[in-house]
């Protein structure tokens, strides 16, 4: 075999390798994708690796309520920060899909629902006296 011909195929063999590793490294490492989402934990399938806030409000009562999303897992989820142990945050899904928790001391965010495509979700905050409850925007 002449020098071009391994030339040419080594070019190619390059190629096809590129193409199969190629998956971005956030996509590979995700467990699941939009609807297949729904119910589970994101912090468990990988999905807050490339999340970012969505939408995002300051509670009556000096919460950070966020709605997180994820472009890998096509998933969103509520997050509530300077929470208190026993604070309640929701996500609810344009497709009237909705998950709770109470903030533990370790976990301060819902299950996640799907909102790839056309969907949207926004994130709830029900306070435990005396403030208004508060939504985020849809996203």
């Amino acid at each position: 075999m002449d020098r071009r011909r391994i030339g040419v195929l080594a070019g190619v063999g390059a190629l096809a390798l590129s193409a199969l590793v190629g998956v971005s490294p956030a996509h590979a490492a995700v467990g699941c994708y939009g609807s297949g989402c729904n119910g589970k934990d994101p912090q468990a399938l990988g999905c807050y690796a490339d999340a970012y806030t969505g939408s995002q409000v300051t509670t009556d009562d000096g919460r950070l309520l966020q709605l997180r999303y994820s472009p890998a897992c096509g998933a969103a989820w509520g997050r509530l920060l300077q929470s208190y142990v026993g604070d309640y945050v929701a996500v609810t899904s344009s497709t009237g899909l909705s998950y709770s928790a109470y903030v533990s001391s370790s976990k301060t965010w819902t299950a996640m629902v799907d909102d790839h495509g056309s969907l949207t979700a926004r994130a709830y905050h029900a306070t435990q006296c005396c403030y208004k409850d508060s939504w985020t925007g849809w996203y």
